[in-house]
């Protein structure tokens, strides 16, 4: 009813005033969306130019977008002082040296950035977030008055989103009428500016402008939202008591037969329990209520079920780690079950059960797992490079300490499913940076040629040692697929830029996506007329036919392509797109056939079937 109030009273001048609002007291925060709104027209405008370095726009674009929150958090947190003046400008200056500091460490491209560098920036995301609704009275005892407050501040979210979509939808389909009416023939990148204007002027001059000053107002307020008592009431509590029957029931089976839990039970338990918290919070105000004095002992009852619950999980994700190791996603499972126990305990036995504790707790125990020896990317590392040793030195694969490069014979002996094991564990780590941990295994250097893979090659760093893996390990001759039990050769080759960049003298294209191969059969893989006529392009046993008319086709030979890239790059590589196509010719019609990616046909019987995608770019001769 809060929405349909607030649409009620909707105007233009309350927007005007809100966006006023918002500039006077979030100054900061709303330079960083214009920055950010900036660098995201300009990347759309200049995006996959071949000579234009964007690495700097690209990372100074990832700042300003933290910058948002993180001002806005700043703000929030002065306006709880009476010096507010000073601290403001204080927590600013921080802020800004932290995201200074922050772009330094990253690496030079975004490209080059490994998992944990994209994790981290999540998770700081996911923090600044959630402190929104809460930092700013983290000190404050009145847990009533905190959840009107975040309850006002997730309406204002909510109509903000809501008028997002329709403006986006209006204008799009203005500037859709004015091109189909009026044959402007518009880019394409339009709508996409259209997205980056409204979500970085709109979004935030709208939401922050409704963002309260103080919790004071919310303290005394009572009228719980009727639609978030019948979501409780009538849908969350009986879910959620299905839900626990199901699981104690399992649980029960696990006692009686003490068969250890399936490891996918830990993320049902967090699904059910992270629910639990939800209804908990969803419910803060209704369960004061005389009324209501049957929910205070359903949530309590929930807490309590909870801890039974959070040990399986535990025996579940322990069974996971125990076979495979630690890993960031398990860490998490287990740093989420905690974070569950200790929230059930605290609420079943603190007297205040404040609801600060909830969003604050949760912020803490996420900050301080990303860091040091103890933090989830360490503990995953050291396992995995753990696991990976034991299994190489089990199977003869590390001597002495030192890598023997896998011969065919031995791979067979191995076995599909450790071959696999071992490429996904050194995939792991050094996709992690953790390619220091297993440098000394080898004979040769795997961090060679890095530099040209990161300058004229358009390699990242990580890519190019992986490939030296697999290279010296023998895993390029091997790549995984199970033929009767065995490895076999498996072909996979993409470009490196999966968008031409510039292709000089030609008219046309045409994106092809087809097979090869396929002995005696023909395939129509596309028919196109070009003023006025029909251009054919057909599968034909190991070639792709191209033709114009009825003359004679331009044939490529693509099987014995793929046999000249075995001889330069072996069976999986990424390729520059200029070494990675073959130019044809006909009577009326010359042009080049530019590979996206080639692979081995997982439907085929033969090795030599594989699945192309390409494109087709060519040039109609003048018949003068």
């Amino acid at each position: 009813m809060k929405l349909i109030q607030r649409l009620q009273q909707f105007s233009v001048h309350q927007v005007l005033d809100s966006a006023w609002q918002s500039i006077k007291r979030f100054p900061a925060a709303l330079l960083a969306a214009l920055i950010a709104t900036g660098l995201g027209l300009y990347l759309i405008q200049v995006n996959w130019a071949s000579d234009i370095d964007l690495a700097v726009q690209e990372k100074t674009l990832m700042m300003a977008v933290l910058a948002v929150p993180l001002f806005v958090v700043a703000t929030l947190l002065a306006e709880r002082h009476q010096n507010q003046k000073y601290l403001w400008g204080g927590l600013h200056i921080v802020g800004l040296l932290a995201l200074v500091m922050y772009y330094i460490v990253l690496p030079d491209r975004p490209a080059d950035f490994s998992e944990i560098h994209v994790k981290r920036y999540v998770f700081f995301q996911i923090m600044l977030y959630v402190l929104l609704f809460s930092v700013s009275h983290w000190d404050s005892k009145q847990s009533n008055g905190l959840w009107y407050y975040g309850f006002h501040i997730f309406i204002r979210c909510l109509t903000t989103f809501l008028f997002s979509i329709v403006l986006f939808a209006g204008l799009s389909l203005a500037f859709w009428s004015i091109d189909y009416l009026f044959g402007m023939n518009f880019d394409g990148d339009v709508y996409a500016r259209i997205m980056v204007l409204i979500a970085g002027i709109f979004v935030p001059l709208h939401l922050l402008g409704g963002v309260p000053k103080a919790i004071e107002p919310f303290v005394k307020q009572d009228d719980y939202p009727t639609l978030f008592r019948i979501l409780t009431q009538f849908i969350l509590v009986p879910l959620l008591s299905f839900f626990f029957v199901i699981l104690y029931i399992y649980l029960g089976k696990i006692v009686f037969t003490w068969d250890w839990p399936l490891g996918g039970t830990a993320y049902w338990v967090i699904t059910y329990c992270g629910f639990a918290v939800l209804t908990f919070v969803l419910a803060y105000p209704l369960r004061l209520q005389s009324s209501f004095h049957w929910l205070r002992k359903f949530l309590t009852g929930l807490f309590v079920l909870t801890i039974p619950l959070a040990i399986v999980l535990f025996m579940a994700i322990g069974i996971r780690i125990f076979y495979y190791g630690w890993t960031e996603n398990r860490y998490m499972v287990v740093l989420l079950g905690v974070w569950l126990v200790f929230t059930s305990l605290y609420y079943l036995f603190s007297k205040e059960k404040a609801l600060r504790v909830i969003p604050i707790s949760f912020v803490l125990f996420l900050f301080f797992t990303m860091w040091g020896p103890w933090g989830m990317f360490s503990v995953g590392m050291r396992s995995q490079v753990h696991l990976l040793e034991n299994i190489l030195q089990e199977n003869g694969v590390l001597v002495d300490g030192k890598i023997q490069r896998i011969e065919k014979e031995q791979a067979n002996q191995i076995g599909v499913e450790t071959m696999d094991e071992i490429r996904s564990k050194f995939q792991y780590i050094i996709y992690h940076d953790g390619a220091d941990q297993v440098t000394m295994w080898f004979n040769e250097n795997i961090q060679e040629d890095t530099q040209s893979a990161q300058g004229e090659r358009y390699r990242n760093y990580r890519y190019t040692v992986y490939q030296n893996v697999q290279r010296q390990v023998g895993f390029e001759e091997y790549y995984p697929r199970p033929i009767d039990g065995k490895m076999e050769n498996f072909v996979s080759y993409n470009s490196e830029t999966f968008r031409i960049q510039t292709v000089p003298d030609f008219d046309y294209s045409l994106a092809i996506n087809g097979e090869v191969g396929l002995g005696e059969v023909t395939r129509n893989l596309a028919e196109q007329y070009i003023e006025g006529e029909k251009i054919t392009i057909k599968a034909e046993g190991d070639f792709w036919s191209i033709q114009y008319r009825d003359e004679t086709p331009a044939r490529v030979n693509i099987v014995g392509f793929v046999e000249q890239l075995q001889q330069h790059y072996g069976y999986n590589e990424q390729i520059r797109s200029e070494e990675f196509s073959v130019p044809f010719e006909s009577e009326s019609i010359h042009g080049e056939l530019r590979f996206r990616s080639i692979y081995s046909s997982y439907r085929g019987t033969s090795q030599e079937e594989y699945e192309v995608s390409a494109d087709v770019y060519f040039s109609i001769r003048s018949n003068e």
